[in-house]
């Protein structure tokens, strides 16, 4: 059912009449595979194939795509929610998408680079905020439970990542809300910006550029040179490009992606903590539509008021925590497609175990 692997190029070969020699495989990785090994002279993939999976195989850079082809459809990566009352503890996947277009396309495929499950009570007033590193290795639900890195299962759909992550955690996710580049970037701006206390890094250089002490980052189209971001350590109030910028940097911190999980979980902080100030909350429909386009969600606007309003009538604090998953590092591990070695992180059980706890306790209705 997946309409860039197997329905459009159907209607590719009865409308081009192609008589060629067909072969079916399970996964994109095994597609790729059999390319670079040359059991086949082409293959049909998603057309954004290299922002997916050129990091895991370089040999991509040097493949020639010999035409295209593209239909509109209907939104196919529709996910229900379980209608929770927002009164009542709720969960919520929290899913940054690696598309640095201004939109997410119904149909696109990207990879989940940030995730987060997220807990709130309004009861308590209590909320906690899990990260998963992108590289985590474990069973991808839609793709018979073979392992693979967690951030992959995006590129299947958003009900594959939650399906992967209930499995993992063993708790049910609620609503999703899956944000591109451009969507943080609208955010922050339509928030007038947020305040974030930026870690000192440990590396001056971020890959070849020198950042001056700062943190500093490619920009939202993904260029360095004149548009790189630069942050001051310290306390700072950041614009959406910097908050970007912070949320993505992870090659000048030695804690590598469990660093980069630290610092999206201070940018939704902030984001929360001015996303329910009175001044803020009052001019909320404004913010929304800012957002149209690189945000998707299943949560109705009438909950989407209904929070809105339960805030100004209680003017809510918050209490936050933030909580990471860990795991052993592992630079030996042979995906399930064969023959390609790359970095994972193993997650450790009792990593996961202490979210359970965490999240278990938040949900309490008593």
């Amino acid at each position: 059912n997946r309409p860039e692997g197997y329905i459009l190029p159907q209607e590719y070969l009865v409308k081009n009449n192609k008589k060629w020699k067909i072969k079916n495989y399970e996964s994109n990785e095994e597609l790729i595979k059999a390319l670079i090994n040359k059991d086949v002279d082409a293959i049909f993939i998603t057309a954004n194939f290299k922002l997916l999976y050129a990091s895991n195989y370089p040999e991509l850079e040097n493949v020639v795509i010999l035409d295209t082809y593209s239909k509109k459809l209907g939104n196919n990566d529709t996910v229900a929610s379980t209608n929770k009352d927002i009164t009542e503890p709720f969960t919520m996947l929290l899913l940054g998408v690696d598309s640095e277009y201004d939109g997410l396309a119904n149909n696109a495929a990207f990879n989940g680079d940030s995730i987060m499950l997220l807990t709130f009570n309004p009861k308590t007033l209590s909320a906690t905020v899990f990260s998963i590193p992108r590289d985590t290795y474990v069973p991808i639900a839609c793709n018979n439970n073979k392992q693979n890195k967690i951030n992959s299962a995006a590129a299947y759909g958003t009900k594959c990542m939650i399906n992967t992550i209930e499995n993992l955690t063993d708790v049910t996710i609620d609503y999703f809300v899956k944000i591109n580049f451009k969507g943080v970037v609208n955010l922050v701006d339509a928030l007038d910006g947020i305040d974030v206390n930026i870690d000192e890094p440990d590396f001056k250089k971020n890959g070849s550029v020198d950042c001056k002490g700062m943190v500093c980052e490619q920009n939202s189209n993904r260029e360095f040179g004149e548009h790189i971001v630069y942050i001051k350590p310290g306390m700072q109030h950041l614009n959406g490009e910097q908050a970007l910028a912070y949320a993505r940097n992870r090659h000048q911190f030695a804690g590598g992606d469990n660093a980069r999980g630290k610092h999206q979980s201070q940018i939704i902080e902030g984001v929360i903590n001015k996303a329910i100030s009175p001044a803020i909350l009052t001019k909320y429909n404004k913010i929304l539509s800012s957002l149209q386009n690189g945000v998707m969600t299943n949560i109705e606007q009438k909950d989407i008021t209904d929070l809105v309003n339960m805030q100004l009538d209680k003017n809510i604090k918050w209490q936050i925590e933030s909580i990471s998953l860990t795991g052993l590092d592992s630079y030996d591990t042979t995906y399930s497609t064969g023959g390609l070695k790359a970095y994972v992180m193993k997650p450790d059980e009792k990593s996961i175990a202490n979210a359970k706890i965490k999240i278990s306790e938040i949900m309490k209705t008593e």
